[in-house]
């Protein structure tokens, strides 16, 4: 009984930004719980499940290709397997990226490390570093259900508009994803059976937002430790004890040598995906009027 009033009393005992600073953590663990369902998350040794779900997307891929050249001339089909294609190997670039890279590896241990509380003087550079962790929580906040949705009604919407107009009668039979099948679909349970095996698009595309958000938390708390050095360097005061004057120049040098290694080993691990996602993201912008 005692043990528990002790417990009580010490977590009523905390300030509300003591609760806040131990939960900026948080996103990450969000994020690492729905990345490791694909064996995605960098951190873990889930290689074997990452390779089963790189090994999905690649055949899939291969399909929604091979259905771009099947329909190669009829302009309007050739617009809409673009768009599909296009996105899809954003997805499958990310997840390679993702799983296999070591420097990403390195840059979220760092950023862990930056979570003790040693490295904050006091509690105004807790404060500020909250506040652009906020920022990365609220993204994924507002993000991940917007993307789960709208992915779902995505994939569900054929299979729900067939159900209503009772279409299957005429053979006609939509599948979420245009895909190159090498048989026909004949009758209603090969059209479930094929609509069941394109589900776990669902989830990959999902993963694309998650991945995003792990890019905006590191840009984030890149940002935050910036700013907190900037307010140390706004705080110096003058010292005329050299021996004091060079430990704080040299905490404040060692600390923006961190950061700009972070900022430089993120340009390295991101510059091709985003490269890669700029010049598709305007070729979908492009084609998406035509």
């Amino acid at each position: 009984m005692s043990r528990k009033y002790n417990s009580i009393r010490s977590t009523s005992s905390k300030s509300r930004l003591e609760i806040d600073f131990d939960s900026k953590k948080n996103l990450l663990l969000w994020i690492k719980r729905f990345l490791i369902i694909g064996g995605i998350w960098p951190l873990d040794k889930t290689y074997i499940r990452a390779t089963i779900w790189t090994i999905y997307l690649t055949l899939h891929l291969i399909a929604v290709y091979a259905e771009l050249l099947a329909v190669f001339g009829d302009l309007e089909a050739m617009v809409l397997s673009v768009l599909e294609s296009v996105m899809q190997t954003m997805v499958l670039t990310k997840l390679i990226v993702f799983r296999h890279s070591k420097i990403l590896r390195k840059l979220i241990l760092h950023i862990k490390e930056d979570f003790n509380d040693e490295f904050y003087d006091n509690d105004e550079e807790k404060k500020i570093y909250l506040k652009y962790n906020h920022l990365a929580k609220l993204y994924f906040k507002l993000s991940m259900p917007y993307i789960v949705l709208g992915a779902s009604l995505y994939f569900f919407r054929p299979i729900i508009t067939n159900i209503i107009v009772s279409d299957d009668s005429n053979g006609s039979f939509i599948l979420p994803f245009r895909t190159k099948l090498f048989f026909n679909l004949s009758d209603s349970k090969i059209y479930y059976l094929t609509y069941a095996y394109q589900s776990p698009m669902i989830y990959l595309l999902i993963c694309h937002n998650a991945w995003i958000c792990v890019l905006i938390t590191i840009v984030l708390h890149i940002c935050g430790q910036l700013a907190i050095l900037r307010h140390r360097i706004q705080g110096i005061i003058i010292n005329t004890n050299k021996d004091e004057s060079q430990i704080i120049f040299q905490r404040i040098v060692k600390r923006h040598m961190r950061a700009i290694w972070m900022a430089k080993k993120m340009d390295d691990t991101f510059h091709f995906i985003l490269l890669f996602d700029l010049v598709g993201t305007t070729l979908l912008l492009g084609i998406k009027y035509v």
